[in-house]
């Protein structure tokens, strides 16, 4: 399939789709709207790259994502269960997060000034009890947490929260992860020890405070299960009914083993694990040992990818990688392929030379039988000690786009989705280890270190491959390092990459330090890539378009000066403004982008793009708004001249059992271990992608409501076509009649493609395909010079005349 390509769609009548979409929405009545088209009135031509996605190592988009690397935890950077509890688990069955955790010996718990303590194990039920000292506000209960935010700061968890302030109880929601709004209050005559317990059954939160409730909120749209926590604003003493204990391993230390890594022990085999810190394959950094001591069996370790949720094994597929290993005397260290329970389904044998140094020992594993979650174990079979510094296993050439480190099934679904430009850069970027000295060579050379958003991070995946990704699929790439880079670090990155473009930092303020930094780089990149362009931080100035020069040019001096700078070297620049507020921002940045090209000394040297369209949700609603800030930006397209949607793909089922609860989750594509499938947004691009029409041409719409339909008119850059891509915000049917002229008819069919659905709908593991498009053929059949539709609610259309 082509890059263009749309996948297979299934054919179905449309008066079938709109009846059945009708009935599903009974109380929605038929609205009226004219749509007039003046095909033969050109207002301009849109960029190519008018559609495109932003790909962040934001939740293991990378790591056990795109990224061929099967291993999660390759460079043992992960302490051990035993290290992290001194860090973040004191409490037995709690991961802390932030502040001070102490229990003191009758069992009592007290928790420091910002401060987090969240259940390990979910449970069905929704909720939480324990006593507390009401003497410290902010301090009190939550459930419905979204599990695994223990890596984050104290207050970024989702869920309801009940906590004590200034003599009140405070209920609070919050859907997504920093998000909390207060929905109900009470005021609080208890001091001293007082019991507090939350709770959420059929849609009811409660509050009760020593045994009386106090709150009642009914919530239209509760929150799932997931975990429970303790949080507390100021330092706060807890008790409850069985006393808190510290974490067992404080006082009985378990095995020493990288925390993604599990042992592997078989029949009387006995050993010993080690976190080695000297002599490790990388500097500041452990590696893991294993030592075999006597039994008969196997004593070693296994990986189970992502978050230990398996790897996906199919008989038959070769599979390949190596290890960096070292031994004091010559060994023989095995590696294998094994199911879920353990059965070996490939195995071989690496002896090692045993010259106390690491030696790179390659191996090829073809498992013998299928198993979505399969393991990867090394180990060793007779008495002996093995230092493992790196693991590297990856699909052969079967599962890899183009030979390159790269999953082919994910890249294929981004390539069908019709994207035209790719961005690699965000938050990862704007962390120390982020460096482009660390990001290049061999990927076993390349150091780990802590991230933005998951804390520990390897380099596996960076810039380097993001670019040469786009090259082998045509794609222009859009990278970026961190700012702190000398301008002779980003040449040489250009240097050696090569990309089209090159952005200077992510979201960095836009200042007079910004503007100095950025002209040092372009001067150094220009020196080695003439023809590149760069792009600078998102930035966006509140200006209108009615303002006058004088006013506009002194809120525009910053950009106005690389617009000069830009126009005195012949080079173009484009300015980035992200957007996080869906078409309502799209005026606002096309009103800076017109009073920057008019203000310009040069216009054709200075653009404006939408490099991230941020929804934080990926659900239905998403793909309409989506589809609405497209028709925004179109339509704004002389000026505004690429965009990029986020994010490329986020695993399935990793983070919570919320989807919509954690930080910026926003995916297109989703994906387990064997399985791929994408979202409504995702449908948008492809369907404007196989109906590209690039001419915009003037379109009007006619309703007696505000806003009832957002349309916009485009035709092929052959003029043999027009497209019209419609789209019903609303609840309500939406019958609507186009009026053409500038283009003949005589002879034309009308394809209608349709997404439609519930806007709190989305696509699951259980029901892949759920909401996507559904497309026919009719004749165009004009009447009295009109074409009448109808348009279900919550839809996006695309109509195309050919």
């Amino acid at each position: 399939m082509s890059r263009r390509g749309l996948a297979a769609l299934t054919l179905i009548p449309m008066d079938k789709i709109i009846i059945a979409l009708f009935l599903v929405a009974a109380t929605a009545t038929a609205e009226a709207a004219t749509v007039t088209v003046q095909a033969d009135k050109i207002l301009f031509r849109l960029s190519e790259l008018m559609i495109g996605a932003n790909m962040e190592d934001l939740h293991y988009q990378m790591v056990g994502g795109f990224d061929s690397q099967l291993i999660h935890g390759e460079s043992f950077f992960e302490p051990s269960p035993t290290q992290l509890a001194a860090e973040t688990g004191r409490v037995d069955g709690f991961a802390n997060c932030g502040g001070k955790v102490s229990v003191e010996t009758n069992g009592e718990l007290v928790l420091g000034k910002a401060t987090r303590l969240t259940s390990l194990a979910a449970t069905a039920k929704s909720e939480a009890s324990l006593e507390l000292n009401a003497a410290a506000d902010g301090a009190g209960l939550a459930i419905c947490v979204s599990p695994d935010n223990a890596d984050n700061r104290w207050e970024w968890y989702s869920g309801y929260t009940a906590e004590v302030v200034s003599n009140c109880v405070v209920l609070a929601r919050a859907e997504r992860a920093n998000k909390p709004r207060e929905v109900a209050r009470a005021p609080l005559a208890a001091s001293g020890w007082i019991a507090l317990a939350l709770g959420l059954q059929a849609g009811i939160i409660t509050v009760h405070v020593n045994g009386k409730e106090l709150i009642r909120f009914a919530d239209a749209s509760p929150l799932p299960p997931g975990l429970w926590a303790i949080v507390a604003r100021n330092e706060t003493r807890f008790r409850a009914a069985s006393p808190f204990r510290p974490n067992p391993l404080l006082a009985a230390p378990g095995d020493a083993i990288s925390l993604r890594w599990k042992k592997v022990q078989t029949g009387s085999a006995r050993g010993r694990f080690a976190v080695e810190t000297n002599g490790a394959w990388f500097a500041n950094s452990p590696s893991q040992g294993i030592a075999f001591t006597g039994g008969d069996g196997e004593w070693g370790i296994d990986n189970a990818g992502l978050k230990r949720w398996g790897i996906h094994l199919v008989a038959g597929k070769p599979y390949e990688g190596f290890i960096r290993a070292k031994t004091v005397a010559a060994t023989e260290v095995w590696v294998s392929l094994r199911s879920a329970g353990g059965e070996i389904l490939a195995v071989e044998r690496l002896p090692t030379a045993g010259r106390n140094e690491f030696e790179k020992l390659p191996f090829a594993l073809t498992p013998s039988a299928h198993d979505e979650h399969g393991r990867f174990a090394v180990t060793l079979k007779k008495p002996g000690e093995v230092t493992l510094g790196y693991v590297f296993l990856q699909p052969g050439e079967w599962g890899r786009f183009k030979r390159l480190p790269v999953r082919k099934d994910l890249a294929e679904a981004l390539l069908a989705q019709g994207i035209r430009v790719l961005r690699f850069n965000g938050g990862m970027i704007e962390v120390p280890g982020y460096r482009w000295r660390n990001l290049r060579g061999p990927r076993d050379l390349r150091p780990p270190y802590d991230g933005f958003y998951d804390r520990y991070c390897s380099s596996g995946f960076g810039p380097a491959e993001a670019v040469a990704f786009g090259k082998a699929a045509g794609l222009p790439v859009v990278p970026a390092l961190n700012i702190a880079e000398t301008p002779e670090e980003v040449a040489d990155f250009v240097a050696t990459c090569q990309p089209q473009f090159y952005q200077v930092a992510n979201e960095t303020r836009f200042d007079e330090d910004y503007v100095r930094k950025f002209k040092q780089v372009a001067e150094a990149v220009w020196a080695v890539a003439p023809d590149i362009t760069l792009v600078t931080t998102s930035t966006r100035v509140a200006v209108r378009d009615d303002e006058s020069d004088d006013v506009a040019r002194k809120k525009l001096a910053l950009p106005l000066e690389l617009a000069g700078f830009a126009r005195a070297r012949g080079k173009h620049i484009l300015f980035d403004s992200h957007s996080f507020g869906g078409a309502a921002t799209v005026a606002g940045i096309a009103a800076f982008a017109r009073c920057l090209q008019r203000l310009a000394p040069d216009p054709k040297l200075v653009s404006v793009g939408i490099l991230e369209f941020n929804a934080g949700a990926f659900d239905f609603q998403r793909g309409r708004n989506h589809a609405l800030e497209m028709n925004a930006a179109y339509r704004n397209g002389d000026v505004i001249r690429a965009i990029g949607m986020p994010n490329v793909s986020q695993p399935w089922g990793v983070y919570q059992t919320d989807w919509k609860a954690v930080l910026w989750t926003q995916g297109n594509i989703y994906y387990t271990p064997g399985k791929v499938w994408v979202q409504p947004a995702y449908y948008v691009d492809q369907m404007i992608a196989g109906s590209w029409g690039p001419d915009a041409v003037a379109c009007t719409v006619d309703s007696p409501e505000k806003n009832l339909l957002d349309v916009f008119a485009a035709k092929t850059a052959d003029g043999r076509r027009l497209v019209l891509r419609m789209v019903n915000p609303s609840s309500k049917l939406v019958a609507a009649k186009v009026k053409l002229s500038g283009m003949s008819t005589k002879g034309k069919t009308m394809r209608a493609e349709i997404l439609a659905g519930d806007p709190a709908g989305f696509n699951t593991l259980a029901a892949p395909e759920k909401y996507k498009p559904k497309t026919e053929r009719r004749p165009l059949a004009f009447r009295d010079g009109q074409y009448s539709c109808s348009i279900p609610p919550c839809s996006f259309m695309v109509l195309t005349m050919e």
